[in-house]
């Protein structure tokens, strides 16, 4: 199609810039097209193999499609490199999101603290950080971090889905039905919400 077709012209024009590949391989990503994705990652890691930020794509790739130990070892792989061009908070996240959708959770939370430690700002680390807390039953922990990420981004929908699911949890039902709304209230076409407001009446 037109979009590898430039691509592939901008490379024959720059051959072994790899850049163009990255951005094609980002662009199938986001438009949800695995198989275009993977190829064109595979051809851009066998143009440049030392290029961090192609490792890092595939890390994000292989996470969305959930073939979790090959996200991990791409994302281990850029931590090591050390590359001063990558978020660092960013890469330890998502490994993080990795180590939690494989159940090691502690795993998940040294990942999740690296990433606040790197970035005190990180809001979507401290919903996941504060998610590993209410898996693992560390309730107070799980409500510090829940209203820290509400006091950095008071936009951010999931955390209130995640606040709720904690206060239905240890039996706040009130304030989990709020939270549940203030979700709804923020995007009204948020499923999750509306699934656990449904439970919880």
């Amino acid at each position: 199609d037109s979009a590898e077709y430039y691509a592939k012209r901008a490379i024959d024009l720059v051959p072994g810039w790899v850049w163009p590949l990255n951005e094609l391989a980002w662009y199938y990503y986001k438009i949800k097209m695995p198989d275009k994705t993977e190829k064109i990652l595979e051809q851009a890691y066998n143009l440049d193999t030392n290029s961090v930020f192609v490792w890092y794509l595939k890390g994000t790739f292989y996470s969305y499609v959930r073939q979790n130990k090959k996200a991990e070892y791409w994302f281990l792989k850029v931590i090591n490199a050390n590359e001063i061009n990558i978020c660092f908070p960013c890469v330890h996240n998502s490994l993080a999101n990795v180590y939690f959708e494989m159940g090691q959770y502690s795993n998940a939370e040294q990942e999740f603290k690296k990433t606040i430690q790197l970035d005190s700002n990180f809001v979507h680390a401290y919903n996941g950080l504060g998610t590993v807390y209410r898996i693992t039953q560390r309730f107070p922990e799980a409500e510090i971090n829940f209203k820290k990420a509400i006091q950095l981004d008071s936009n951010y929908i999931t955390v209130y889905n995640s606040l709720g699911s904690l206060y239905r949890m240890t039996k706040r039902l009130d304030e989990a039905e709020k939270q549940f709304n203030k979700a709804i209230q923020l995007d009204s076409t948020f499923a999750k919400a509306y699934g656990n407001l449904g439970n919880l009446l």
